[in-house]
């Protein structure tokens, strides 16, 4: 309020003093009307600029505040609770959550969405086989996509593409549609629904036995086509970088097994659990 009274009394100050000037001097007071015209609409598109900064900035530390907050309480009470998966998805959820929250405010607009995807693998002493499982959307996608939901193998779709690149980087995809023809996108039947036709994905990676390894993937959804640039990926990559430190301490500490194997540890009976609950 006070920033909006700011901007209105500098208008009229400004315009007041193009009134005063007049009587003395028309150029004068021509040139203040003008500034005042002209000066307005810049300082009131800035000030929305810098709330929307401000409000990301502050959506980006309550993720940090939560998942710091989440994690130590997930990782004492796990060993001794039967409802640790309950806690694990809601955990999951609030993550995905926050950072469609982060992603609306820096965007300007409602219609960005998150959902996180975590791999589980056919053979606990294998690496391939690998597919990854929804695990949390955001508010604002389709309430029924869990019904449909069906893991992404490896060495399809975005899966393979991060592969080809080290899983580093972001893809960003500007039509599902047009992906899925040229086979960039791994279509699965909630491709149908219309609440995300433009995606932006980045690898959620982590370490085993020294090597890297995609724990995950992080998927920003729009609901129109080309709803991304590449400034926007610089966020999305440093939510990937925390969880790719979080979800290694965190599968470590569900299944009870070493964090350096904590892919391995998904293939067991609990990854069943993780599909079986998955959203």
């Amino acid at each position: 309020m006070l920033r909006t009274r700011g901007i209105v009394l500098w208008v009229l100050s400004n315009y007041g003093a193009a009134a005063v000037t007049w009587q003395y001097s028309i150029p004068v007071g021509v040139s203040f009307a003008i500034v005042g015209t002209i000066c307005a609409p810049v300082l009131y598109y800035t000030r929305r600029i810098y709330i929307r900064h401000l409000k990301s900035e502050r959506l980006h530390h309550r993720f940090c505040h939560q998942i710091r907050d989440g994690v130590n309480e997930l990782c004492s009470r796990w060993p001794h609770e039967d409802q640790a998966f309950a806690k694990f998805e809601a955990f999951n959820k609030m993550v995905a959550d926050t950072v469609a929250d982060f992603f609306r405010e820096f965007k300007g607009c409602q219609e960005y969405t998150c959902s996180i995807r975590l791999a589980c693998l056919d053979d606990p002493d294998s690496l391939s086989g690998k597919e990854y499982v929804t695990i949390a959307r955001s508010n604002g996608l389709d309430l029924h996509r869990w019904q449909t939901s069906v893991p992404i193998p490896a060495n399809k779709g975005l899966p393979a593409k991060l592969m080809s690149k080290d899983y580093v980087g972001v893809f960003i995809i500007n039509c599902i549609q047009e992906a899925i023809k040229t086979g960039d996108y791994f279509e699965t039947v909630n491709d149908r629904k219309t609440d995300v036709k433009s995606v932006m994905v980045a690898p959620v990676n982590g370490w085993e036995n020294g090597q890297r390894v995609m724990v995950g993937m992080i998927s920003i959804g729009c609901e129109n086509k080309c709803g991304f640039s590449p400034i926007d990926s610089e966020p999305l990559k440093a939510f990937a970088d925390f969880l790719g430190l979080i979800y290694p301490i965190l599968i470590g500490a569900l299944t009870g097994k070493p964090r350096a194997n904590f892919t391995s540890a998904l293939a067991g009976p609990h990854s069943m659990r993780i599909k079986k609950g998955s959203n």
